[in-house]
C-alpha cells in the first residue's frame, strides 16, 4: 500500500438548503456558518469560483441558507473542493432570493481552479480566532477586545485542527511564527471534542514565559473528495487517526 495521509479523525457536516428548486449548501466540520460554499444543479454538487463574489453574493447565500448575519462576506479563495466548478462571475445586488436568481456565467461556463473555491462567513462578529490569509498564517485570537497571538509551548495538531475546523477546514497543521504583539495564550492543551482554543486548558489569559519567536502559526486544510478509502485507527478507546488511501497513495 503506499503513502497514507494521516490526520485525527474530524467530522465534515454540510447545512443544506433549497429554495425554489436550487439547492445549496455550506460544507464544514462545524455548523457555524462558516465553510465552503457548494450549488446542487443537474444531479451534482459542485463549487463557486470567487471570482466577483463579495459581501452582495455572501448575503444572498447565507439568507437563502437561514442565516442572516450582520455582515456576511466571503472568503476568497477557500479553495478544497472537487469535481464540477458550477458557477462563476456571480453578481447579485443583494435582494435576490437565491444564488441563481443572480447574474452569472452559464451553468459549468468558468475559468476557474478549484483553490479559487469560494466560501463564506455568514456572521463575522462570530469569528474570534483569524489567520493572517484565514487558512494559513500566524494565529491570533480574540480576548477583552484585542488580539493577540499564542504561544508554541505544547501546540500540535489536535489544536492546530480545533482552529481549523472553526474556520470552516477539516483539520489542520502548527507553524513556526514570529510576532511582537501582546501574546494572549500559552500552554495550550485541546482534545478533538473542543471547538475553540477558549474551551481548552491554558494558562489565565496573557500569563505565559514565551519569546515572540515562539508565536505560532496554523496552516488549514480539507481532504480531496476524491479519496476513494479511509479508515479510522485507534489502539485506545480515544479518538483514533483517520487514514487516506488516494490515488495510489
Amino acid at each position: 500500500m503506499g503513502k497514507r495521509f494521516e490526520i485525527h479523525l474530524m467530522f465534515l457536516s454540510a447545512l443544506t438548503v433549497s429554495v425554489f428548486g436550487q439547492t445549496i449548501r455550506l460544507v464544514s466540520p462545524l455548523d457555524n456558518g462558516v465553510g465552503r460554499l457548494e450549488v446542487y444543479y443537474n444531479g451534482t454538487w459542485g463549487t463557486v469560483c470567487d471570482d466577483g463574489f463579495g459581501a452582495n453574493e455572501a448575503k444572498v447565500a447565507c439568507r437563502q441558507l437561514g442565516r442572516s448575519g450582520v455582515t456576511p462576506r466571503a472568503i476568497q479563495t477557500f479553495g478544497f473542493g472537487g469535481g464540477q466548478i458550477w458557477l462563476d462571475d456571480v453578481s447579485c445586488s443583494g435582494t435576490e432570493s437565491s444564488l441563481a436568481s443572480c447574474s452569472h456565467n452559464s451553468w459549468g461556463v468558468h475559468n476557474c481552479q478549484h483553490r479559487e473555491d469560494v466560501g463564506i462567513i455568514c456572521d463575522p462578529s462570530d469569528i474570534t480566532m483569524k489567520l493572517t490569509s484565514y487558512k494559513s498564517g500566524l494565529l491570533q485570537v480574540l480576548h477583552s477586545g484585542s488580539w493577540g497571538t499564542v504561544c508554541d509551548d505544547g501546540f500540535g495538531q489536535v489544536e492546530a485542527s480545533v482552529v481549523c475546523r472553526a474556520l470552516g477546514y477539516q483539520g489542520g497543521k502548527d507553524l513556526d511564527k514570529t510576532s511582537s504583539i501582546k501574546m494572549w495564550l500559552d500552554d495550550v492543551d485541546c482534545t478533538l471534542q473542543n471547538t475553540h482554543l477558549k474551551d481548552c486548558k491554558h494558562r489565565p489569559w496573557g500569563v505565559n514565559n514565551c519569546f515572540d519567536s515562539e508565536a505560532v502559526g496554523v496552516e488549514c486544510f480539507s481532504f480531496p473528495e476524491e479519496a476513494t478509502a479511509a479508515r479510522l485507527v485507534s489502539t485506545t478507546n480515544m479518538p483514533g487517526v483517520l487514514e487516506l488511501y488516494y490515488s495510489g497513495h
